[in-house]
């Protein structure tokens, strides 16, 4: 059975909090500063986590997991190791998790952050892509911790993903909350560069 997909606008910084839906298991993915609406959800459906999983472990992503953690001990966590070494389970790239009867497949997708991941459910056709590529744009990379060259690489991957999917991402910058990949690869200028120099330039001259 699928799993059910949630999104929540959550905090000051346009963040997205996600809830993945099962019969078995329900999964919080980025709670952002505000885990106000994944409680709100969750107590709605009277319902508790079962998991969390964070893209990477910048400030405006994790902030609220102690208050989801605190409100479900039984819940586990899961990152990538460079991004929250603290998490319960370390995150690798290639990783298969069982949800509900899907397949998470964990992607490995460093550039914005050396920890970032994103989360592909083919069953659904999901891609939860946190900072490494938002509708119409990507991520930054001139963070401390940012590497332009691996994000090339990284969206590079991306588009070699089934076109249907649809891509669900971590701040709601684009004209719509989400899209597809065929719309994606159309449209946005990072994910049309084809070689390196031009999408450094693109991406650090803008």
């Amino acid at each position: 059975m699928a799993l059910e997909i949630v999104q929540l606008p959550a905090g000051p910084m346009k963040n997205f909090s996600y809830l993945l839906i099962g019969q078995d298991c329900c999964c919080a993915v980025d709670p952002a500063m505000d885990a106000g609406p994944i409680l709100q959800e969750l107590h709605k459906r009277q319902r508790s986590l079962t998991h969390l999983f964070n893209t990477h472990g910048h400030h405006d992503h994790v902030h609220t997991n102690s208050e989801l953690l605190t409100a479900y001990p039984q819940a586990r966590w899961y990152a990538h190791g460079a991004a929250c070494p603290q998490a319960h389970h370390s995150l690798k790239d290639g990783e298969q998790l069982q949800l509900n009867g899907s397949i998470m497949e964990i992607l490995h997708t460093p550039g914005h952050s050396s920890g970032g991941v994103c989360f592909y459910l083919p069953q659904e056709q999901a891609l939860f892509t946190g900072d490494t590529l938002f509708i119409s744009r990507c991520g930054r990379a001139d963070l401390a911790d940012s590497d332009v060259r691996a994000l090339f690489c990284s969206l590079q991957r991306l588009r070699q993903l089934p076109s249907p999917v649809e891509i669900y991402p971590g701040h709601d910058y684009g004209p719509e909350p989400h899209a597809s990949l065929e719309t994606e690869l159309k449209r946005n200028p990072y994910l049309q560069c084809d070689d390196m120099e031009s999408f450094i330039e693109l991406r650090l001259g803008s």
